[in-house]
């Protein structure tokens, strides 16, 4: 009677610890869709304050470098409050040096194709993230999609066609534009698979805040180069010289750039790159509602119906 007290007492208590281990995943779970859908709004919002600064800044260099100089402030400010913590020594620098340049050219060639076309636009093109990250899991993690996903992944790109029609009749401009930020996906997507074995020897904050520093030392230099060169390095702060624009700086730097990055890589350390690309579906809808919102962007029909195709073809292929 007593061993069967005993036996039946140890069977309650695995199954405790084990509802205990259930719920405490859920919750990790449900955390990092909560952080997920915000970085994703910090990210939606972002292309459209991008496309209003780019009227203040000398070019594109000149824009990053004072995002990347805001979001090192804020993340120096909390490394040096304590709030955060990094930690470099005996660490592997190869990867980090390659990853953290993948995103410099992503977020130039992100930046850039804002000179030509709108902020939703952009946004639409980012919804196909997940279907560029599947295309190289294939190559790069030998995942094979099945029949019915590449059926979808074919789907989402007739949607991204659908919605660039217009941009055969505005001239090159546009398509220089469509062009860049296909590019520049096509980038963040190799970034979002390369990143997940970082993960192993990096924290996020430490990935994130070595990713600013290399920012700010890079377009700083490349900027003052080109203003130093025109002649007009007085004019190098003009940017921040209006609240305006110090608002929308401090947005896409300390903000977008400090924040949404440090989130976004947190979430990516938490979960699959096919899972954590899902996200920038909510980047498009935030971009787009922002754009035809604030900025009085056009929403036409076939941008409306390849919106849909795009968004059907991510969920699908997500889904097979």
């Amino acid at each position: 009677m007593g061993s069967f007290s005993i036996t039946n007492s140890k069977t309650h208590k695995r199954k405790d610890n084990k509802m205990i281990e259930n719920r405490e995943k859920r919750t990790a779970e449900i955390n990092t869709t909560v952080l997920g859908f915000i970085y994703s709004s910090i990210f939606g919002f972002m292309f459209m304050f991008t496309k209003l600064l780019l009227n203040n800044v000398n070019d594109e260099y000149h824009l990053i470098a004072f995002r990347n100089f805001f979001a090192f402030l804020t993340l120096t400010t909390l490394i040096k409050l304590n709030l955060l913590e990094v930690n470099y020594k005996d660490k592997p620098t190869g990867k980090l040096i390659f990853i953290n340049i993948l995103g410099l050219i992503q977020s130039t060639l992100s930046v850039k194709s804002l000179r030509y076309i709108p902020s939703s636009q952009a946004g639409i093109i980012v919804a196909l993230s997940p279907i560029i990250v599947t295309i190289l899991s294939t190559f790069i993690l030998n995942e094979r999609p099945k029949t019915k996903a590449i059926f979808f992944i074919l789907l989402s790109f007739a949607g991204v066609i659908i919605i660039n029609l217009y941009a055969f009749k505005e001239g090159l401009g546009a398509i220089k534009g469509i062009i860049l930020m296909l590019v520049s996906v096509f980038i963040g997507s190799l970034y979002t698979i390369k990143s997940r074995k970082l993960f192993m020897d990096y924290t996020p904050v430490e990935v994130c805040y070595s990713s600013v520093i290399l920012g700010l030392v890079f377009f700083n230099l490349v900027s003052i180069s080109k203003h130093i060169e025109s002649g007009i390095l007085m004019n190098y702060f003009l940017p921040i010289s209006s609240f305006k624009s110090l608002i929308g700086f401090f947005y896409i730097g300390s903000i977008a750039n400090g924040l949404g990055f440090l989130l976004s890589n947190y979430v990516l350390s938490k979960i699959t790159a096919s899972k954590a690309a899902v996200f920038t579906n909510f980047i498009t809808v935030i971009s787009i509602i922002a754009g035809v919102i604030f900025l009085k962007e056009s929403f036409q029909l076939n941008q409306i119906i390849g919106s849909i195709i795009i968004l059907a073809g991510v969920y699908f292929t997500q889904k097979y």
